[in-house]
């Protein structure tokens, strides 16, 4: 078939043709028996066939598929919006083990953040990786923090660096069961309540455990007001007695080994006549104070660690 070449003035018998023409060889060129056009080909393949790049400065409306074969695909836009309300990715993938999700690139100098899943692991990452954008194998760098409003999960949750904690300051960690469900804390190991001085004690709850290291022993609230002492002893409660000597016939205040909860778990003897609380003596921490000082040379005994 034999291409001609347009010399002079273009004129309606050039256009009106019958076989393939083409402009300066095949700058463009116009295959008229198979209803193509191509620039920069003198074999197009399809209605329009371009050789090089393409430069559109307005819209471009694609009312077809569009299908791009090359390696990188650069969006330089603001927004993107897409219609699809489900985004494919690893399309035409066989069923290899490779990983998929989204890189976001932190800038120079940073570890890019993805969200994807790990093939190998079958299971979702959110990590900061030094990994480049075309691998499909993800190389973890560190775990990426999560902040959301609610998390529901249906099996268990495991936590790798062994702690759970709440970053509100001076506020309660709750673990609650719905409806009647307990909370239940199962395994060969312990639970560890809180640890802590009688000085350190918080405000009682109805329900609440602590091990009270002044005293040496755990307590508890029952009414939600004072705290009681557990008896865990399978023999008799250590009792702690302090005797005191006085030199004078001044002396009131008497510093105790302990600190006793209250005034009641306290047995005081002056010269072995058994005192009574609030009428002969008060209670403050581990200060005892008697309401009139005993004679010079009295024998004070105070009993305590009933609490």
């Amino acid at each position: 078939m034999a291409i001609q070449k347009v010399t002079g003035e273009i004129i309606e018998n050039n256009l009106l043709r019958s076989d393939s023409l083409a402009f300066n060889t095949d700058l463009l060129y116009i295959d008229v028996i198979n209803d193509r056009i191509g620039i920069n080909t003198s074999a197009p393949g399809t209605a329009l066939d371009v050789t090089g790049s393409i430069r559109v400065t307005g819209d471009m409306i694609v009312q077809g598929n569009l299908d791009v074969e090359g390696q990188t695909s650069v969006i330089d836009t603001v927004n993107v919006e897409v219609e699809d309300p489900m985004l494919l990715l690893g399309r035409n993938n066989s069923g290899s083990d490779i990983d998929l999700g989204i890189m976001m690139n932190r800038g120079a100098g940073n570890d890019n953040a993805v969200i994807y899943w790990n093939e190998g692991e079958d299971t979702f990452k959110m990590v900061t990786s030094s990994s480049a954008d075309s691998t499909t194998s993800i190389t973890d760098t560190a775990y990426a923090p999560l902040q959301v409003g609610k998390i529901t999960v249906d099996q268990e949750i495991e936590i790798t660096d062994n702690e759970i904690r709440t970053l509100t300051s001076n506020t309660d960690l709750s673990l609650s069961a719905a409806g009647t469900g307990n909370v239940v804390f199962e395994g060969t190991g312990q639970v560890t309540v809180p640890v802590g001085t009688t000085a350190q004690r918080p405000q009682a709850v109805i329900g609440m455990i602590r091990f009270n290291s002044t005293t040496g022993f755990y307590e508890g609230s029952a009414d939600g007001s004072t705290y009681s002492a557990f008896d865990l002893h399978q023999q008799g409660v250590p009792i702690t007695k302090d005797v005191y000597t006085t030199g004078n016939a001044s002396t009131t205040d008497f510093t105790l080994t302990l600190d006793p909860s209250a005034a009641n778990n306290v047995i005081v003897y002056v010269d072995n006549v058994i005192q009574e609380p609030a009428q002969n003596y008060t209670l403050s921490g581990s200060t005892l104070t008697l309401t009139s000082a005993p004679h010079s040379g009295a024998r004070v005994i105070v009993m305590h660690g009933f609490d």
